[in-house]
């Protein structure tokens, strides 16, 4: 398959897949079924979908756990915490599209393991667009974790995200800057309400595909 990315950076958004342009958007309409997954950074944009979506009449449920990479929910069934991880979790709740925050501890990893996790990548893509369900993958702000920029090339070039039209939205291109926590790796409070009002304005205002 041509793997050649078709790249729109406005707004701070790369979107991949086959087909681009012609005049074609999506958009989430009232009776659509948002699944938020991923990490910490899926904990501090929850609450601002929660009260975003329900301006539109669109059911949101988020299941973020933090501290969690993307072999974690390539797994079938899991626990983090205590809290259920994979993509049974996922599925059982027949979502009909799924936002994603990971890469970020992804790239807290060695290269070795970020390549050791390549395959599960396209397992967790795989599994979640065989399902029906469109993905949106919120990639993360700058932070200084030692291997983001190869965690977040591995994402970008996912022969699976491709097959499938994920969308990327890219916070490192947002303008402002989303603005970061004291700890440089979480946003901070108004980070994440911006952060989350930028990507469901993209979202709303109807994505080419």
């Amino acid at each position: 398959m041509n793997l050649a990315l078709a790249l729109g950076i406005t707004g701070g958004v790369i979107l991949i897949g086959s087909m681009m342009a012609r005049g074609v958007t999506w958009r989430p309409v009232p009776g659509d079924r948002l699944l938020l997954v991923g990490d910490s950074h899926g904990l501090g944009l929850g609450r601002h979908f929660r009260a975003l979506t329900a301006k539109d009449g669109i059911d949101f449920e988020s299941i973020a756990v933090g501290g969690t990479a993307i072999f974690q929910w390539a797994r079938d069934r899991s626990r983090v915490g205590g809290r259920p991880v994979g993509i049974g979790p996922i599925l059982d709740r027949s979502p009909s599209v799924v936002l994603v925050t990971l890469g970020t501890n992804d790239g807290n990893a060695t290269e070795d393991q970020i390549d050791w996790e390549t395959p599960m990548l396209e397992k967790f893509v795989r599994k979640i667009a065989a399902s029906g369900a469109k993905i949106v993958w919120m990639l993360p702000p700058w932070s200084p974790v030692r291997n983001l920029d190869k965690a977040l090339s591995m994402i970008r070039s996912s022969p699976a995200a491709a097959e499938a039209g994920v969308f990327f939205h890219e916070a490192m291109s947002m303008q402002p800057p989303v603005a970061m926590s004291s700890d440089r790796i979480h946003a901070s409070p108004k980070g994440y309400e911006d952060w989350a009002k930028g990507v469901w304005s993209w979202m709303r205002e109807g994505v080419p595909v």
